[in-house]
């Protein structure tokens, strides 16, 4: 018969109880660093996208401040130009609802960017801009326009507005 106070002092076995005992600490600790790492890699991923949909959006409303200030002073005046609309006839471009700029239908709302289609910019006059313009009839008037663009995509929307003044 084995004694039980023996049997308690005996240490055979004990180093593989404590190597399963830090290997399962181990294994343990590694599973959750390879779950932390994919999250953060989907969190870069996802700011990249955010970051792309911004500098995209961005894009469109400096070109469209470009197209104001490249235009001549008549078109601007007759709102000929495809992009450019009076204020008070235009819809809420704030609105994505809004944003039509795919040239099918005659219904466009905006144009896309020379840069890149999938975004659209436009201007609306906002009319002679009041305390820049010493005289309302003189020969120089400053107009203010508000510019906008907008990006939608499986990234996300954006949607910009720049106000924007001209003087002639």
């Amino acid at each position: 018969m084995i004694c039980p106070l023996k049997s308690l002092n005996n240490e055979n076995g004990s180093a593989i109880v404590i190597a399963l005992m830090l290997l399962s600490l181990l294994t343990v600790m590694g599973i959750w660093s390879t779950r932390k790492s994919n999250v953060e890699t989907l969190i870069a991923g996802n700011e990249v996208a955010r970051k792309q949909t911004f500098y995209r959006t961005e894009g469109a409303v400096i070109e469209g401040g470009f197209a104001i200030e490249d235009a001549a002073a008549s078109a601007l005046k007759a709102w000929s130009l495809d992009w450019l609309s009076e204020a008070n006839a235009a819809p809420d471009m704030t609105q994505p609802a809004n944003w039509d700029f795919d040239l099918v239908g005659g219904d466009d709302t905006a144009v896309p960017s020379t840069v890149d289609a999938e975004v659209g910019f436009c201007a609306l006059d906002k009319g002679i801009t009041s305390g820049d313009s010493l005289l309302m009839t003189g020969a120089s008037q400053v107009r203010t326009y508000a510019v906008y663009s907008f990006h939608d995509s499986r990234n996300g929307q954006a949607l910009m507005e720049v106000g924007y003044k001209r003087r002639f």
